[in-house]
């Protein structure tokens, strides 16, 4: 429904270019009329002042001739004297005027006429006026029929009837009219083509920034600047920079609400560690705590058994060594996740430590009757030699720990681009593939039984990583199969 009266309303709307179109169409119209009528207007005024002007000259010539006649006529009364010598003076004023001229006396009644044959016409009107002694006038045709009194010294003795042609003035007022409609429909035309052309670039830059709006809201915000000095220019501008500001604004909006994210699925997932965490060592905490609770309760039935006693202490010492490691190793794992440490970066000899470890390890490998092979390069990598220290140590220790008797111990160290790599394997059980990942997080362990027997915490893995990690270093497992367990140890050998 919404769609259907969506186009409706676009058939129904008219846009901004027809608009401009029919008002300039209707404002040059208009002022083309207006302009034509008022001087059409004019010229009509200026011929009625003139023909007016020009009878009522003639008037006056009438009244002035009327009186010299009667004059140096004789003495009888002057309405006496027209109905007498109304013919002869209407035939001389003709010549005089080269006009039509018909007197009448003060009944109404024709007393002469310049042209007696001629086709007379209803003038009762106007003569009705004149013997009032006013001037009045009709048209009729391409004539005018002319009344006036008829004075002599200033006494009105009948009234005088001029019939004027204005044949030639309606003739020329036509031809003016007739220009007029030609000319201002050709001026309007082309102004009407020249206004269209001017107005249509406005109407075209109105169209490109309802385009460039219509595309902001589409989330389209790189609009096209208009190249203008006026206010289409500036508005232009103005969307311009509005759709850059909206554009970064939601940009911003983005990356505020994908760090939102993100904080949500860390704390999610280190809330899920920490749980795991607790678990993991509350269940290893109660695992040796339960086992010397069994040995007291054993002591506390048979007091005076010496074997049972030997046996407790061995089995006491032993977890509380594994106790008291766990929690150093728990302080450790948990200070490197807390605290960013300063690091001492120095540029350190790996062969020099490695050579150090084993030979402190050396009587634990003799011990279990292992094999040492070693191929050490010299080479030097930008580390916390006291921090790496304690990663090889781990290292080598887990490849002692987790070994079998009469097995054999590798120490492998090479250089690369920009990097020293160090692989330290054994001959000891193998890790699953799926289980590569998992060894290096906290209290994770393959074997849990053969784990508590070598008195493993499952966590030296796990600091072991954050300690290369936080050196820009990479430790991973290399590989396990029936031929060992390698894990590759890899330093800058540049600083970070």
């Amino acid at each position: 429904m919404d769609a259907a009266a969506d186009l409706q309303r676009r058939a129904m709307r008219i846009n901004i270019r027809t608009k401009f179109s029919i008002f300039i169409g209707i404002l040059l119209l208009l002022m083309v009329v207006i302009l034509g009528s008022l001087v059409l207007r004019g010229i009509r005024y200026n011929q009625r002042g003139d023909y007016e002007e020009f009878l009522f000259q003639q008037v006056e010539v009438a009244n002035l001739y009327l009186t010299q006649e009667y004059l140096s006529s004789s003495y009888m009364r002057p309405q006496d004297y027209l109905n007498i010598k109304g013919s002869q003076i209407a035939k001389q004023l003709g010549v005089f005027s080269n006009e039509l001229v018909v007197l009448y006396d003060l009944k109404g009644e024709e007393i002469g006429s310049s042209n007696p044959i001629r086709r007379k016409s209803d003038t009762q009107e106007i003569l009705g006026f004149a013997l009032d002694g006013k001037i009045a006038y009709q048209t009729s045709g391409h004539s005018i029929h002319y009344m006036a009194p008829l004075k002599i010294h200033n006494t009105q003795v009948g009234v005088i009837q001029l019939l004027y042609s204005v044949k030639q003035q309606q003739t020329f007022y036509n031809d003016v009219k007739k220009l007029f409609i030609a000319s201002g429909l050709l001026v309007f035309i082309a102004s009407l083509a020249i206004s269209i052309m001017y107005f249509n670039s406005f109407s075209l830059d109105i169209l490109k920034l309802k385009k460039n709006a219509e595309g902001i809201r589409r989330g389209e915000y790189s609009t096209v600047i208009l190249p203008r000095r006026d206010e289409l220019g500036e508005l232009s501008r103005s969307i311009h920079y509005m759709g850059n500001q909206i554009r970064d604004s939601i940009k911003e909006i983005r990356e505020e609400r994908d760090k939102l994210k993100l904080a949500v699925a860390k704390l999610s997932a280190l809330e899920k560690q920490q749980k795991q965490f607790i678990g993991d060592i509350s269940h290893e905490f109660k695992t040796p705590l339960t086992s010397m609770r069994a040995y007291l309760d054993l002591l506390e039935m048979y007091p005076d058994d010496i074997q049972l006693f030997a046996d407790a202490k061995v089995a006491m010492l032993h977890e509380t060594t594994r106790l008291h490691d766990m929690v150093n190793r728990v302080i450790d794992v948990s200070s490197m996740e807390k605290y960013q440490f300063e690091l001492n970066i120095e540029r350190i000899d790996i062969k020099k430590i490695i050579e150090s470890i084993l030979r402190r390890m050396k009587g634990r490998m003799e011990k279990q009757w292992l094999r040492l092979n070693n191929n050490i390069c010299e080479g030097y990598a930008y580390a916390d030699k006291e921090l790496i220290e304690h990663a090889l140590v781990n290292l080598v220790d887990n490849a002692i720990k987790y070994n079998y008797y009469g097995g054999e111990v590798s120490v492998h160290s090479y250089c690369k681009v920009d990097t020293l790599c160090i692989e330290i394997s054994n001959t000891g059980g193998i890790i699953p593939r799926e289980e590569g990942d998992k060894i290096f997080e906290p209290f994770y362990r393959v074997d849990k039984n053969r784990s508590r027997k070598t008195g493993g915490t499952g966590l030296g893995l796990a600091l072991v990583k954050k300690i290369i990690e936080k050196q820009n270093g990479i430790i991973q497992l290399k590989k396990s199969d029936k031929d060992g367990t390698v894990f590759l140890l890899c330093l800058p050998t540049s600083i970070p």
